[in-house]
């Protein structure tokens, strides 16, 4: 298992998986699939916070769901959903926005982004999440979560390697 962690400006990345999460002034959550998971190439890039995701985007598996909303929210349950939001949340059980084995980047400036275990790109999952001034929760993948690989806080601090780091 070999977890990577690099930062500009918080930019944490991981290993085997294909998630991108782009935020600026937001924060992504997960739990048990926490935003960024082991075993997974986690970016977190942002600007006005948007994320993005590949193969465990927000949209969960066995479904095919896209959720537009501008303030609004998105829920899905092992659906393949898409969730672009300005200023609203997007929400996500059993297909934690980026799953495990995905390889998700998160990319952000001004914003946290936090993971564990399997942070929040899901198992074989198609999430993506674009957000501005927003932020992205998943059930069962919810950011800050315990035993967490990466830390990404922006704006010059210090990034936080958690449990569950291999070099």
């Amino acid at each position: 298992m070999q977890t990577q962690a690099y930062s500009t400006n918080a930019e944490a990345y991981s290993t085997n998986a294909d998630s991108e999460a782009y935020s600026t002034n937001a924060e992504a959550y997960s739990t048990n699939a926490e935003a960024y998971s082991t075993n997974a190439g986690s970016e977190a890039y942002s600007t006005n916070a948007e994320a993005y995701s590949t193969n465990a985007e927000a949209y969960s598996t066995n479904a095919d769901s896209e959720a537009y909303s501008t303030n609004a929210e998105a829920y899905s349950t092992n659906a393949y959903s898409e969730a672009y939001t300005t200023n609203a949340e997007a929400y996500s059980t059993n297909a934690e926005a980026y799953s495990t084995n995905a390889d998700s980047e998160a990319y952000s400036t001004n914003a946290e982004a936090y993971s564990t275990n399997a942070e929040a790109y899901s198992t074989n999952a198609d999430s993506e999440a674009y957000s501005t001034n927003a932020e992205a929760y998943s059930t069962n993948a919810e950011a800050y979560s315990a035993n967490a690989d990466s830390e990404a806080c922006s704006a010059n601090l210090p990034i936080i390697y958690l449990q569950n780091q291999s070099w």
